[in-house]
């Protein structure tokens, strides 16, 4: 059993579970989940979390963070090479496509599609003093941080697993946040993180509205896909939600609105942040789970090193240039 704290924007999910091989089953896998809590609103993430850990007696254990907030996303296609030279090539490119990159960590999403010249790329990253804080706060709670993963690729790692549709468009509607990922193959390709709360729709019986909004939300990122030459538009969308009264009736809504098959799934009565997190911090073989590093320090020292080496013939160059005034 792994655990797992996922800081997403105005909660915070802990869950214990895993998702192993089934005995006499060849590959099928199964879901296993002990526990799980949310805790929201969340004033102070560091008291949060050692609440946690004080209850569910995590002291002294490796913790795995998922990272919902604080992460931005960007997508971009670079020269096909070898797997680190890519990194260093989209690590460049993610400074040039956003001014404010800087000491960030990252996590690099390659897509090199065999026949092609050009890999496509996803990129999560966030500052490097946030997660430093997030990690400090687990440390604070008598923790130990593991790996560091991001919200959006749990999502996409769990639908390539748990379903067999080629492209999903994945509706993820709690009571505190709302979320919307086009999944394929175990990939992200677009995703809108809101902070829309459907709780706050529900309260006031404003069904109708909630079902509005994330039509709208639906909408816009259908675009985006339409937009983007590499985003394939869904063959189907996923509703998951545990807090829709009528959920099968806000899934006809959708398919009615966008002439999309959609579907009402929930596979264990919990969130779906805690499957997606079991299912990517557990497995083993294809692709693991994306983690938050710092790539961008990472980028500079072969640079670094080679200025080092070289020093003394940069030095002679500039000094045979100069001119005596």
């Amino acid at each position: 059993m792994e655990y797992y704290i996922c800081l997403e924007e105005d909660r915070i999910c802990y869950v214990r579970g895993r998702f192993k091989r089934c005995a006499g089953s060849g590959l099928r896998r199964c879901l296993e989940i002990v526990e799980w809590e949310f805790v929201e609103p969340v004033p102070d993430v560091a008291s949060a979390l050692t609440r946690l850990a004080e209850k569910y007696g995590m002291e002294g254990k490796r913790v795995n963070l998922i990272a919902g907030r604080d992460v931005r996303m960007m997508s971009f296609a670079i020269p096909k090479a070898g797997k680190n030279a890519m990194k260093r090539m989209a690590v460049n490119e993610m400074s040039l496509l956003d001014p404010d990159f800087g000491n960030h960590a990252a996590a690099l999403d390659l897509r090199a599609k065999t026949g092609r010249t050009m890999a496509d790329v996803t990129a999560y990253y966030m500052e490097q003093r946030s997660l430093d804080a997030y990690k400090k706060a687990v440390e604070d709670g008598k923790m130990i941080c593991g790996r560091v993963l991001v919200l959006p690729d749990c999502m996409a790692i769990m639908a390539r697993e748990l379903w067999r549709e080629e492209r999903v468009l994945l509706l993820d509607v709690n009571q505190a946040s709302m979320g919307f990922y086009v999944l394929s193959g175990g990939h992200c390709l677009a995703c809108r993180m809101t902070g829309l709360k459907a709780g706050c729709f529900l309260r006031e019986g404003a069904v109708d509205m909630l079902c509005e909004e994330m039509a709208e939300q639906v909408e816009e990122l259908i675009q985006d896909c339409t937009a983007a030459s590499d985003v394939p538009v869904p063959d189907c969308m996923v509703l998951m939600t545990s807090c829709i009264p009528d959920a099968q009736a806000a899934a006809e809504y959708m398919s009615g609105r966008f002439k999309i098959p959609c579907s009402v799934r929930m596979p264990e009565p919990v969130d779906a942040v805690c499957l997606a997190v079991c299912v990517a911090g557990s497995l083993e073989g294809k692709r693991k789970a994306l983690e938050l590093t710092a790539t961008i320090i990472l980028s500079l020292i072969p640079v670094l090193a080679i200025f080092l080496s070289m020093q003394k013939y940069f030095i002679k160059g500039i000094m045979a240039g100069a001119v005596k005034g």
